[in-house]
């Protein structure tokens, strides 16, 4: 799949009204993206859809061994997250993870419905 050559790349993918409405993509996504295209780092491809990085700010309530902290602070983590093919209407190759309009330099890796 040519979408594969570009893992590690950012890619900037536009989420159809299903994928707007995913709990977990509203979570994952702050509401100021959901009308338009979404930034992430591709990670994996399969069948299913694209795997992508994205942060996150979590407050951590207990360690790894279950203890409850006292003092939680938030703090950003990473996290890996299945977007599935059919919440995508759209996806392109971005020049860099602050870019917000398309340049000359993307690329449209993916496909459109319409």
């Amino acid at each position: 799949m040519y979408l594969e050559n570009y893992i590690g790349h950012y890619v900037r993918f536009k989420l159809n009204q299903l994928g707007r409405e995913n709990e977990t993509l509203q979570w994952a996504y702050k509401k100021l993206h959901m009308d338009g295209f979404t930034i992430s780092k591709l990670k994996s491809v399969d069948e299913l859809g694209i795997w992508v990085d994205f942060d996150k700010e979590v407050t951590i309530l207990q360690d790894e061994s279950g203890k409850q902290l006292y003092d939680p602070q938030p703090e950003k983590r990473k996290f890996a997250l299945l977007v599935k093919w059919n919440f995508i209407d759209g996806i392109y190759v971005a020049d860099n993870k602050e870019s917000d309009g398309m340049t000359v330099e993307d690329k449209v890796i993916g496909f459109t419905n319409k």
